[in-house]
């Protein structure tokens, strides 16, 4: 398979990220004006091996198996010794790179890390399912809320889904029943509307909410998981611009917080999962939808720059002084984009 200029120029953009770090991790951003981030990112790096692996599948090309697995073994390098990678969050998207990587090459030095890693996620997970210890604070209202032992997010979701995961290679039911606790709490914190509590109002937050109860629901065909997920999506397609811009920040009545911008890295995560409800359900209304969000992502990738930490990569915010990560090329959003390419490609 042969890449087109977006796929390619996206591509090499990451791989201009992981060699910048040296450390075989992936930088988190390229500030304009400024440059790239010294330090390798775990979270990002760690939900990017499952990118370059995908890149693997489709091209055959083996420089992307082993910038994967280069990743993954900083990762295994860089663990923290009670198990986890920073933060809650952050461990269960390290886990779904390193559960990628085991299924890539059977190795046990990843399945050594990744039982450590979801032995921590079970051991400090929280009665009622979500975790409230080791959560990163957004603000000073979530540090405050951090300092009182209250604060959660319902975006964890895609850290129950990572233990699935694991639970898939160890057959350990703690590890299923640990993430079915998280995603029947997250459950709670959804709205009548489809809106998930405990996101900060960030779309990006949400929809990582929505996917994490989705692949979870796919995994374990739990209806319910699938349904909310599908909730929250359908609602969504009617706040999509003709011209495929979609605002950044909603409250829980799904009005607009200004400033008025559009997040990219939403914009990828959201064609994600329509994608894949399109997939699973053959309403077209999600295809088009998907389609529409790539081709404004499209039209904000700069693919003609001589600057490497621009050319390729994805902005945080359209305009690209917006609120969302001002003036910044993110990891993160160009792997969203990335995968989200790979799918449409294959739809």
């Amino acid at each position: 398979m042969k890449l087109n200029i977006h796929e390619k120029e996206a591509v090499n953009w990451l791989c201009e990220a992981q060699d910048f770090t040296l450390d075989g991790g992936i930088s988190k951003f390229y500030v304009i004006g400024k440059g790239w981030a010294e330090e390798s990112y775990k979270e990002v790096s760690g939900y990017i091996i499952p990118t370059f692996l995908d890149l693997f599948a489709e091209t055959k090309n083996k420089e992307y198996k082993e910038r994967a697995l280069k990743i993954a073994d900083w990762e295994i390098k860089v663990q923290d010794t009670d198990g986890k990678w920073d933060y809650v969050f952050d461990t269960g998207q390290v886990l779904l790179g390193l559960t990628r990587a085991y299924a890539e090459t059977k190795s046990q030095k990843y399945v050594d890390s990744i039982v450590r890693a979801a032995n921590f996620l079970v051991n400090v997970q929280s009665k009622n399912g979500s975790w409230n210890n080791f959560e990163f604070a957004l603000g000073l209202g979530n540090k405050i809320l951090k300092n009182l032992g209250l604060l959660n997010h319902a975006y964890n979701a895609r850290t129950a889904w990572a233990l699935l995961e694991v639970w898939k290679i160890t057959k350990n039911n703690d590890y299923k029943e640990a993430a079915m606790k998280n995603l029947d709490w997250v459950l709670s914190k959804q709205l009548k509307n489809s809106y998930y509590k405990n996101c900060d109002t960030y779309l990006h937050y949400l929809i990582y909410t929505a996917s994490g109860l989705l692949e979870a629901g796919l995994i374990l065909k739990n209806d319910k998981y699938i349904s909310s997920a599908k909730l929250f999506a359908d609602n969504c397609l009617q706040l999509i611009q003709k011209n495929g811009f979609l605002q950044g920040n909603f409250n829980k009545k799904w009005l607009p917080v200004k400033p008025v911008h559009s997040s990219l890295t939403s914009d990828a995560q959201l064609a994600i999962l329509f994608f894949k409800l399109h997939n699973l359900t053959k309403n077209k209304d999600y295809l088009l939808a998907a389609k529409k969000l790539l081709n404004f992502i499209k039209s904000n990738q700069n693919i003609t720059t001589n600057n490497l930490g621009i050319r390729g990569g994805i902005p945080g915010s359209n305009p690209i002084d917006g609120f969302y990560c001002p003036n910044t090329i993110l990891s993160w959003a160009t792997k969203f984009y990335l995968d989200a390419l790979l799918m449409e490609r294959n739809v």
